[in-house]
């Protein structure tokens, strides 16, 4: 069980809440298009973080490279460890 007192500081979930703390202080017109493009009606609570991980194209296109070059021997999780969502605090 990961509780805040035994969960690292850099974690997919810290850097996750990290991500949700920056675009509630964003002008909704200055947050990323490709962020933008998933369904307003939804909160930004609903979507995993694939979902938000596959929304960042720009990311999506420099992470390939890296592992393509540079990162050849970089084991991959397995994408369902990506398939978590944010409780409401």
């Amino acid at each position: 069980m990961t509780t805040k007192k035994n969960s690292p500081s850099i974690s997919k979930v810290s850097l996750f809440h990290k991500f949700f703390e920056l675009i509630r202080k964003i002008k909704p017109n200055l947050v990323p298009w490709s962020i933008q493009s998933l369904d307003p009606s939804q909160s930004y609570l609903s979507f995993t973080y694939s979902d938000i991980k596959m929304a960042a194209t720009e990311y999506k296109r420099v992470w390939n490279i890296l592992l393509e070059n540079y990162f050849v021997g970089w084991i991959c999780n397995d994408s369902s460890y990506e398939m978590f969502r944010l409780e409401k605090n």
